[in-house]
């Protein structure tokens, strides 16, 4: 069942992920900083939150992938069904603002790709401000974590249960063999 909290805490984790940053993003609108929510103690807290949720991310993602999907299905989703990836490219040198192109990647890029921008975003916050929304990093987790990779970690979740039930099924009918093997061998001892 490890795998099974393993994926949950994915899906937690990416979701806070997505809270935390737009908190960030907000934060350093001048508009929101005179509020006690947004004042400098608070976007270090959000940023040190957001740089946590990227680390679990980071280590149950690789943890999961790496230890062996032992399901077919899950190696075969990860692997290798494309999911949507959304990139924006900003145009604004070229008299255009900017633009979203869609391509796929497989749940195990596209969570490597995700980390690698929480990681960027982390990184220059500080120097982005409030323009940080129209980064290619913020926009890349603003589209894919609620999404794809969302939707991708939460089959993985599903098809993992199933595999675990299939398991216990299993399980169970090893359990009632035995025992009635047991049955017919204290029987046939009492005769």
């Amino acid at each position: 069942m490890e795998g099974a909290a393993k994926i949950s805490s994915l899906l937690t984790s990416t979701q806070q992920a997505l809270l935390r940053m737009r908190f960030m993003q907000k934060c350093y609108m001048p508009a929101y900083q005179k509020y006690w929510i947004c004042n400098k103690s608070k976007r270090t807290h959000y940023s040190a939150s957001l740089a946590k949720d990227i680390e679990d991310v980071n280590r149950n993602h690789h943890e999961l992938y790496l230890a062996g999907l032992k399901d077919q299905r899950l190696q075969e989703y990860w692997t290798r069904k494309r999911l949507t990836e959304v990139n924006f490219v900003d145009l604004r040198s070229s008299n255009a603002t900017s633009v979203l192109l869609n391509r796929t990647k497989t749940l195990w890029e596209l969570g490597n790709e995700v980390m690698t921008a929480g990681r960027e975003l982390l990184l220059s916050a500080d120097a982005d401000g409030a323009a940080m929304y129209n980064t290619t990093y913020f926009q890349y987790l603003l589209n894919n974590i609620p999404d794809s990779l969302f939707t991708g970690y939460a089959w993985s979740l599903d098809t993992f249960v199933d595999y675990m039930l299939g398991d216990l099924a299993l399980l169970s009918t090893i359990i009632t063999v035995v025992m009635v093997l047991e049955v017919c061998a204290v029987c046939g001892a009492g005769k």
